[in-house]
Order: C-alpha cells, then sequence, then structure tokens
C-alpha cells in the first residue's frame, strides 16, 4: 500500500517473512526477494515520510496511568486553538485520534500508519 501512495522503497531492508511478527523483527541475510523474505521500510522512514511529504505527524503517547500506547495522526496544518466549539474539536479528535490502547509503541505506530494510509492521504 505504500507503494501506491508514492513511497520511495529506496532504503529498505529484506525482512524475513517468519520471524516478521517476533518482537523486534529480523533482518534477512538473503538479499534476494524469493528467499522467504520481504521488502519493506522500517517503521521510522515510513513516519518521516508521512511528515516530509504529506505533512501529517504521526506520534505513539504514552498513557502512564493504564501503561499503554495511543497513536495519534494529525496533518500538523490543525491548531487546536483556532477551533471554535468543543463539537468542532470532537470531531476532529475522532479523525485523528486513535481510540485503541497498545502494549509497545511500535503497534501504535502501525495502526496509526495504516489509519492514515486507508483514511487521510
Amino acid at each position: 500500500m505504500l507503494k501506491d501512495k508514492g513511497f520511495d522503497e529506496h532504503g529498505c531492508k529484506y525482512w524475513n517473512k517468519s520471524y516478521l511478527n517476533s518482537q523486534p523483527p529480523r533482518l534477512s541475510m538473503f538479499r534476494n526477494e524469493h528467499i522467504n523474505t520481504v521488502k519493506a521500510p522500517e517503521q521510522w522512514m515510513v513516519v518521516e515520510w508521512l511528515r516530509v511529504k504529506h505533512n501529517i505527524n504521526v506520534e505513539a503517547n504514552y498513557l502512564p496511568n493504564i501503561f499503554k500506547y495511543r497513536w495519534v495522526a494529525k496533518p500538523m496544518n490543525i491548531i487546536p486553538n483556532s477551533f471554535k466549539t468543543a463539537i468542532e474539536y470532537v470531531a476532529i479528535a475522532d479523525r485523528y485520534y486513535g481510540k485503541e490502547n497498545f502494549d509497545s509503541p511500535q503497534k501504535a505506530y502501525s495502526a496509526a500508519i495504516d489509519h492514515v494510509l486507508n483514511n487521510l492521504i
């Protein structure tokens, strides 16, 4: 989906498909996509691309009261003080703030990236 949205795969690494869900995922020793690998970027590359190319800031915020992470993905041109009513703020918050809680920042970032790719760009 990233490639369809214009992401340049230059600099992406080959990841071993058998270990994609391990923490952390493992890089493949092989540089051949036919040997049980998939070419994919690291999360920081996608977060930077969204910020630079699409002006969308993606964050994974820690919630200390519940020991979980929640994502935020909002265009950088939105200024919360400019909202005229609480209803307007709630409508924006619903669109740009995740409601799910995650055990790790990586999972929160993945959910944010999926949301941005499917709903914002």
